[in-house]
C-alpha cells in the first residue's frame, strides 16, 4: 500500500478498532487476514476524512485539501529532496496548515469509533438490520437478545423481561461425556473462530453424573463460579429465566 493512502487506512482502522469494543472485540483482525482488514478500512477513512475536512473547514480553520494532498505526494516522490524544495518549507506546510488538519480527523476517528459501535446496540439496529449485526451469535443467545432478531420473535413473551440464562453444557472428555449446569455469568470466544466457544463461567454450578442404578443425578460443585472449557463442546441447553 501507497504512504499516500495511509491518511485514510489509519483512521479507518482507528474507527473499525473501536467499533468492535466489549464482547465484540475479537471481531477485529484476529482471524482475518491483513490485506482484508486494511480493504475494510478504506470506506470508513474516506468517509471520516470527507467528514472532517467540511467540519474543520466551517468551524476552525480554511483548509485547501490539495496542500495536504500535495504534501503528502511529496513526502511518497523518491525524487523529492527537502533541502532543495523551494517556496515554503515542507516543516511550516506541515505545522501550520497539514498537522492540524490531520490531528482533527484522527480525533473525529476516535470519536466516531467510540459511539458507532455502542449506538448500534442501544438502538438495537444490529438485531433489525444484519448488515449492521455483530459476529458473536453467543451475546445475543446469553442475554437474551435473540427474540429481537426476525427469525427468533416467535419465542417473545409479552410483559416479560429477561434476567439470565440458565445453561446445560455436554463436554466429551477421556472419561465420557459430561454434564455440567449453571447460570452462565461470562464467556470467551476461540480466537482463531469468533463464531465458536472457548470457556463458559457458570455460577452456582452443577454436574450430573449416574448413581448405581444408571440414573443421573445432581450433585452441587464446590465453589462460586466454574469455568467450563468449551473445546469439545457436544451440546447445550438454554433456558431464559
Amino acid at each position: 500500500l501507497k504512504s499516500k493512502k495511509f491518511p485514510f487506512i489509519i483512521p479507518g482502522l482507528i474507527i473499525r478498532r473501536l467499533y468492535f469494543y466489549g464482547e465484540f472485540s475479537k471481531q477485529f483482525g484476529y482471524s482475518e487476514p491483513l490485506l482484508k482488514t486494511t480493504s475494510y478500512a478504506i470506506i470508513p477513512g474516506i468517509i471520516n476524512a470527507i467528514c472532517a475536512f467540511y467540519i474543520f473547514d466551517y468551524f476552525f480553520l480554511d483548509i485547501d485539501l490539495g496542500v495536504v494532498i500535495d504534501s503528502y505526494k511529496s513526502l511518497s516522490d523518491p525524487a523529492f529532496k527537502y533541502q532543495e524544495s523551494e517556496g515554503e518549507p515542507i516543516k511550516l506546510i506541515f505545522t501550520k496548515k497539514v498537522f492540524p488538519f490531520l490531528a482533527f480527523t484522527y480525533l473525529s476517528a476516535i470519536i466516531i469509533g467510540l459511539l458507532s459501535g455502542r449506538l448500534v446496540r442501544m438502538t438495537s439496529i444490529d438485531t433489525k438490520w444484519k448488515l449492521f449485526r455483530f459476529k458473536n451469535q453467543w451475546f445475543y443467545l446469553f442475554n437474551g437478545y435473540h427474540v429481537k432478531l426476525e427469525k427468533y420473535k416467535f419465542l417473545k413473551t409479552k410483559n416479560k423481561r429477561f434476567l439470565f440464562t440458565q445453561a446445560d453444557v455436554l463436554i466429551d472428555t477421556n472419561e465420557g461425556s459430561k454434564l455440567y449446569s449453571g447460570f452462565i455469568v461470562d464467556y470467551e470466544l476461540r480466537d482463531s473462530d469468533i463464531r465458536e466457544l472457548s470457556k463458559i463461567v457458570l455460577k452456582n454450578p452443577s454436574r450430573y453424573s449416574s448413581n448405581s442404578t444408571g440414573k443421573r443425578i445432581s450433585k452441587s460443585v464446590p465453589g462460586n463460579l466454574l469455568v467450563v472449557d468449551c473445546t469439545n463442546l457436544l451440546n447445550i441447553n438454554l433456558t431464559f429465566v
